[in-house]
């Protein structure tokens, strides 16, 4: 319902001068901060105009990212749990576990919607950086020394990202 007032009607986020720019990040149009979307969709209109496929491919892109993140943050959660009930960290039924699980979250009706939705830009944005931002937590938290601490600003970086595309990942 919102894909003509977000991305039709307004024209304040096409375009990457210094005036639309400021507006992506200092905007609240229509309720949410959510300056990231407005820059993925500034990067659409500029590559497709107001072609609903540029919109549509990149949710999509979004969205498959999101899954193979997905996949190997459960690959290590479920390998860690296994470790700690003392299975092989590498066996199929860990894999088949994952992508079971990635399955079912990627056909989800919730997750579907927006992907379909051109205007949930922000949905697929914010859970492609918190995915990513857990992803980099478990692998720094798992580390035996912990001497380097990029994975962990890697995590903070990822976390902002989402916050910054939409403030569901403070819940």
């Amino acid at each position: 319902w919102d894909d003509f007032a977000l991305i039709l009607d307004i024209d304040s986020y096409r375009g990457f001068s210094w005036e639309n720019i400021q507006w992506m990040f200092t905007t609240r149009y229509m309720g949410p901060y959510q300056p990231l979307a407005w820059l993925t969709w500034a990067l659409d209109y500029k590559l497709w105009g107001l072609n609903p496929v540029g919109s549509h491919l990149g949710n999509i892109l979004w969205h498959a990212a999101s899954a193979v993140v997905l996949y190997f943050l459960t690959l290590r959660l479920i390998q860690y749990l296994a470790m700690k009930g003392g299975r092989e960290e590498g066996t199929l039924w860990l894999k088949c576990a994952a992508t079971l699980a990635t399955l079912f979250w990627a056909v989800h009706p919730l997750r579907v919607e927006s992907v379909a939705w051109a205007s949930e830009r922000r949905d697929v944005l914010c859970a492609f950086f918190f995915l990513m931002s857990s992803l980099m937590y478990i692998r720094w938290s798992c580390l035996k020394v912990r001497k380097t601490k990029r994975l962990y600003w890697f995590s903070v970086i990822y976390f902002w990202l989402s916050l910054l595309s939409k403030a569901t990942s403070l819940m």
